[in-house]
């Protein structure tokens, strides 16, 4: 069993002895290293050293007393279990720590070294499984951010974008944020049509003052669709200001889910602003000369230290014809193809024209609602065939089994 290193803060030598003798005849086995520190002081400068798995504190000492004692300690090392040793007439003050953090508290005169040993015990054992299953819950509740980024000009990036971000918040019902990052400004809330007041350069002038009472104001809600940040002008931003919609991004991750950027295409803007997509989407058509600077984008993806497993490609066939080998453009490209999209020239128009995105039921929404439900890990519907045959057979059994009874029967 691991040895459980244990910080003592109490200003009694004769109490620090009682509660080294209790742990030395530990029933269980259980090996304790104890560090005794009779100040607050010399508690928080033996913290700092690290080491430590547990504190056993009294709450009053030659230079603090009180809650205060408690909440030094906890603010320098809010990871560790802390048990409070109180007086019999001092609970209600044990029982504020426990409301603000504490593991546990005992108290002294009815201490004895069993209760002592297993309460030590059990605090650090309930300590790990919270902190594991926080941090569990954290790590499901961290944004997706997907840079959605174009291989070459004219290949329907935005409104892939759109749509990503339009089917992640209808397919997942949690929040999702569209982010218009494109060198060309304007598209997203054309594609989208809405008339946005704020923009996201707005938000990046104002990253000293940014909380979510600005962010609410500057940012377009509109019912069942995702959030937008969209742009005024043209996203070429020199360092500093790119390094604002890094932050902007960033504030973003802590209150959304899914987070789409329509990068548009390879810019020295996007190629700063890459780092923070977890998942990064190009798009392309299928030209000769759309896939020719398709793995060019690629190439310097890889070079900004990109991993593989974190790109995909998204083929857009934007005129009719034969479609290249899937296969050998994935063997090409050296990146998995998302998905081939369906020429779908009349829905894309009327889209265009009525400034909204593509119909539900068209080809092209539901290509990228499957990128979607794969990505979101959402189950696939099974085909009707399928359902068919299974309650054919279901069927069958029946009638089998009613057959085998009434043979027996007679």
């Amino acid at each position: 069993m691991k040895t459980l290193n244990i910080l003592l803060v109490e200003d009694s030598p004769e109490y620090s002895s009682l509660v080294l003798q209790s742990l030395s005849r530990d029933p269980n086995q259980t090996e304790f290293s104890l560090v005794w520190t009779d100040s607050l002081a010399a508690a928080l400068a033996r913290l700092e050293k690290g080491g430590i798995d547990l504190i056993l504190m009294d709450l009053g000492l030659p230079d603090s007393d009180g809650l205060k004692t408690f909440t030094a300690l906890r603010k320098q090392r809010e990871d560790l279990p802390i048990i409070v040793l109180s007086a019999a007439d001092n609970q209600a003050l044990a029982l504020q720590t426990i409301q603000q953090g504490a593991e546990d508290y005992l108290v002294k005169s009815t201490c004895t070294p069993d209760l002592l040993v297993r309460t030590l015990r059990h605090a650090v054992a309930r300590h790990q499984v919270v902190a594991t299953r926080t941090r569990a819950m954290e790590s499901a509740c961290l944004a997706r951010v997907i840079g959605v980024l174009g291989g070459a000009g004219g290949a329907g990036t935005t409104t892939v974008a759109c749509v990503l971000a339009a089917e992640l918040r209808n397919r997942t019902d949690q929040p999702t944020l569209l982010i218009d990052l494109d060198s060309s400004p304007g598209l997203v809330s054309f594609a989208m049509g809405i008339e946005p007041q704020f923009t996201v350069q707005d938000l990046a002038c104002n990253t000293s003052r940014l909380d979510l009472s600005l962010w609410e104001g500057m940012i377009t809600h509109s019912p069942g669709s995702p959030d937008i940040l969209a742009s005024a002008r043209a996203v070429t931003a020199p360092d500093s200001d790119a390094e604002n919609l890094r932050t902007v991004v960033n504030f973003a991750a802590n209150h959304y889910r899914w987070i789409v950027m329509d990068l548009g295409r390879l810019s020295p803007t996007s190629k700063k602003l890459l780092p923070a997509a977890t998942d990064i989407i190009l798009v392309s058509a299928q030209s000769i000369s759309a896939l020719h600077q398709c793995k060019h984008a690629i190439e310097t993806i890889h070079d900004l230290g990109v991993e593989d497993d974190r790109v995909r490609l998204i083929l857009n066939r934007i005129h009719e014809g034969q479609p290249l080998p899937r296969k050998e453009l994935e063997n090409l490209f050296g990146v998995p193809i998302a998905a081939v999209l369906p020429p779908a020239h009349e829905d894309l128009q009327d889209a265009y024209l009525d400034r909204r995105l593509p119909n539900v039921t068209g080809s092209f929404r539901i290509a990228l609602g499957e990128v979607v439900r794969k990505m979101a890990g959402l189950p696939g519907e099974a085909p009707k065939w399928s359902r068919l045959s299974l309650t054919s057979l279901a069927e069958r059994f029946r009638r089998r089994g009613e057959a085998v009874k009434a043979s027996a029967a007679s």
